[in-house]
């Protein structure tokens, strides 16, 4: 009998606790969750809206893609400077000289040019985009250096500069039967090539500094006034509130995984108070 009347006992008091437990946890407030359902195009339903905290506005995907374009074509190509070339091929010319009836003047006047050329640097030929922009980075060694394109010689345009200087500066000499006596074409090969790799490298990273903001809304502004039309502006303004309060609430789940969280709560510290009497 009184095993019984101790089961009735045990059993109303779980029905209290779970009772309770269901009564508190609708009665707790949500806090946490934004409590504002809004869509652009449609009226604000809510009394006007005023900013509780300070909060960055986020741009929208929009404008980040855009920026990141625009960021990735600012990128400056990135070439490498072959050090070891040079050498060899003014080596190799200089064998090439000796063997000519060519007298020493010209042909030491043709490999100190040559030799400067090798030194600002030769390319077979810039792509259209490099033409363009005009900049781009040199890496010598471990060092790199900004410079215009048109400092660099393409392969016809160092050919020419050649000959021009030969016509200019040697007119004794016959610059097409010099050039063509040591030549010159085969051992003027490029020593400055594209390096995709670290243009990769760098087009990648000028996307990832792209800043997610623009601005600040501070507390006190008006973020939407009651009745206004939401346009893709206070759109922007009321998803940029959204997700700083929640990220300064805690809580940006479900609302369902958050009240059954503060049943069990709520439960266990009931369980624990009525085991203590």
């Amino acid at each position: 009998m009184f095993e019984k009347i101790k089961s009735y006992k045990y059993s109303g008091a779980f029905i209290s606790v779970f009772l309770t437990a269901v009564i508190a946890t609708v009665l707790f407030p949500a806090e946490g969750k934004f409590k504002y359902e809004y869509q652009k195009g449609r009226p604000w339903l809510y009394e006007t809206l005023i900013a509780p905290i300070d909060f960055p506005i986020l741009k929208n995907e929009a404008e980040l893609r855009d920026e990141k374009d625009v960021k990735a074509s600012q990128v400056i190509p990135y070439f490498v400077y072959d050090n070891l070339i040079k050498n060899k091929q003014i080596r190799q010319l200089s064998e090439v000289a000796a063997k000519t009836d060519l007298d020493s003047r010209i042909t030491t006047y043709v490999l100190t040019k040559l030799s400067f050329i090798f030194d600002r640097g030769v390319v077979n030929e810039f792509s259209s985009d490099v033409k363009r922009n005009n900049l781009i980075i040199i890496q010598k060694g471990k060092a790199n250096f900004e410079t215009a394109a048109q400092e660099v010689f393409e392969k016809k345009a160092a050919l020419l500069y050649l000959r021009e200087k030969i016509q200019q500066e040697m007119p004794a000499y016959d610059a097409e039967k010099v050039l063509a006596d040591l030549d010159v074409e085969k051992y003027l090969v490029p020593n400055v090539r594209f390096d995709l790799n670290i243009t990769q490298i760098a087009h990648k990273s000028a996307g990832d500094y792209i800043s997610p903001t623009k601005g600040m809304i501070y507390t006190g502004q008006i973020i939407v006034t009651k009745g206004e039309t939401i346009t893709a502006e206070t759109e922007q303004l009321l998803d940029s509130f959204k997700k700083e309060y929640e990220l300064s609430m805690g809580f940006t789940g479900s609302i369902y995984l958050l009240k059954i969280g503060q049943f069990f709560l709520i439960a266990a510290v009931l369980i624990m108070f009525a085991v203590s009497l």
